[in-house]
């Protein structure tokens, strides 16, 4: 069994391969040009890390621009798939930093700023800006149809 590192790419190409079964079934072969951002997890929370200039998402698009979250936390027969706009991502992540930055560690000294920004999917939607992904994504889970017809 993959372990670290290993583990974690080998779950990433579960993941995009599972988005690209659903995507041929559904008639999508290439044709259509919509840009797919790909997040895969087998725990409780999505990591994004913003690159050194700043930005978490690159060439961000206006439209046609989606991330597909993958929870395999059931395994691959049980997972979930979030087809979430990229904006709506972006907005996400930059909330959250925002909220994390504005508090306090245990011992009341200030956060450090760090490129990691986690989105826990649970259904806290009244706690932190990084809670309740499972619940404030829930109209995007297995909305494949937002994608446009194939053809």
């Amino acid at each position: 069994m993959a372990r670290g590192y290993d583990q974690s790419v080998s779950m990433g190409n579960a993941g995009e391969h599972l988005v690209m079964a659903h995507l041929l079934v559904l008639g999508f072969a290439g044709t259509r040009h919509s840009l797919l951002r790909m997040k895969t997890t087998n725990a409780a929370s999505v990591v994004w890390t913003r690159k050194k200039s700043g930005i978490t998402v690159l060439d961000m698009r206006n439209e046609n621009d989606y991330c597909c979250v993958v929870d395999m936390r059931g395994g691959v027969a049980a997972a979930r798939i979030f087809i979430v706009p990229t904006s709506v991502v972006q907005s996400a992540i930059d909330d959250a930093r925002a909220d994390w930055n504005a508090g306090t560690r245990r011992d009341g000294l200030p956060r450090v700023d760090t490129a990691a920004t986690r989105l826990l999917l649970n259904d806290r939607i009244d706690h932190r800006a990084w809670d309740g992904f499972e619940a404030k994504w829930q109209q995007y889970l297995g909305n494949w149809e937002q994608l446009g017809t194939p053809y």
